[in-house]
Formats: C-alpha cells, structure tokens, sequence
C-alpha cells in the first residue's frame, strides 16, 4: 500500500495547520494533506506513515471502526485486524489505541490511533474531530514502531 491509501477528500486547512506545525509537507493537491512518509527498513510490503484525518464522531461505532472506515480499512499487514485487537495505551498527549502485527521475524508492525483536540481550527465539512493515524514496521519494539506517535511525556504502558 503506498501513502494514497490513507489520503482521501475532506482534509481542510487544520489538517494543513497541524502539518506545518510538526513538519509534515504542505497539503496535497488531492486533499490528503499532512500525510509524512517514514522510512521503511522492513521486508514488510506497503509505506510507514503518519498522518491526520478529519474523521466524523457521530455514529455508534467505536473511534477505531470509524478512522478505519475513513481510511478505507486497514492497511498492510493489518488487513484482518478488528477492533478488539487494538490495545488501549496512555501517554503524555492521553489515550491512543494501537494493534500489533509481526510479519516476519523481528519485524514489529503498528497501525495507532490518536484523537486530537484543538479548539478554534476549521473541520472538514461533516467531520466532528481530528485524528492521528500511524502504519509503522520497524526491525526492533512496539515501542520503537510507536514512537512517532508518541508523546515525549511518558506515562507507563504494560503493553510495551
């Protein structure tokens, strides 16, 4: 999967706010905006990615079911992964969910999510909030394939 897969109409000026902020590039033409290509040292097929997402939260679904349903589902090797895989996790920033896939031998892939709060920024129409997104595989931890999402505030998690 490349970065395309996470990019779809309806980011507006916050994701590109909240870009520059963090040093992603400038919003795409395509409207995918904040997307940060991360390097990939891993066999594992598909693009390391961190990126923002207006996402609606109105709807009975879990936040999880619902950035996955923006994105268009899960990216590699995450295909198959539901909602109950994902992990509850807290830091610095707060709570953050994340699954765990390990492909090949010492291979450690993430797919986290992180709602994010910031008052005063335009939404896309029809989005509710903000949403962190990251697809990591990295040759070592789940800490280490985390730690783009990460808050350099660290509050214990037993699942690391």
């Amino acid at each position: 999967m490349s970065a395309m897969f996470f990019t779809a109409p309806g980011q507006t000026r916050l994701t590109g706010i909240l870009a520059e902020e963090e040093g992603f590039g400038l919003p795409s033409s395509v409207g995918g905006g904040g997307d940060r290509l991360l390097p990939n040292d891993t066999l594992t097929p598909g693009d390391n990615v961190l990126m923002y997402k207006d996402v609606s939260r109105l709807s009975l679904r879990s936040h999880v079911a619902r950035t996955l349903s923006s994105i268009g589902g899960a990216p590699a090797p995450f295909e198959f992964v539901t909602v109950r895989d994902f992990h509850t996790a807290m830091d610095g920033e707060g709570l953050y969910k994340f699954a765990v896939a390990r492909p090949l031998d010492g291979t450690t892939c993430v797919l986290a999510i992180r709602e994010v709060t910031y008052v005063g920024l335009e939404l896309a129409i029809g989005a509710t909030g903000t949403t962190k997104i990251l697809r990591n595989c990295v040759l070592g931890s789940a800490r280490d394939a985390l730690s783009p999402i990460l808050s350099t505030t660290d509050v214990f998690n037993p699942f690391l």
